[in-house]
């Protein structure tokens, strides 16, 4: 088991994870984070404005960026 750390950035604020959750393996930490993004972009989008970039960034316990899962959401207008 290791601890991994989720910081969520929503296109301007970003929540840093100060507490991680331990979990068994880097590929059970992107599942959680795919799983976590989903969820998120569920009751947030389309919110403010026609796009949105939602990410979160996953970090083990030295503090090393391991992988980004990102969303991007923008509505485009129909061209004439």
């Amino acid at each position: 088991m290791a601890n991994f750390f989720f910081d969520i950035t929503d296109g301007t604020r970003t929540s840093f994870d100060r507490m991680g959750i331990e979990l068994e393996d880097e590929e059970t930490a992107r599942t959680e984070a795919t799983r976590t993004l989903t969820e998120i972009a569920a009751q947030e989008l389309p919110g403010d404005g026609p796009s949105r970039a939602l990410k979160i960034q996953v970090s083990d316990a030295e503090g090393k960026v391991l992988f980004e899962v990102q969303l991007d959401f923008n509505t485009v207008e129909a061209s004439d």
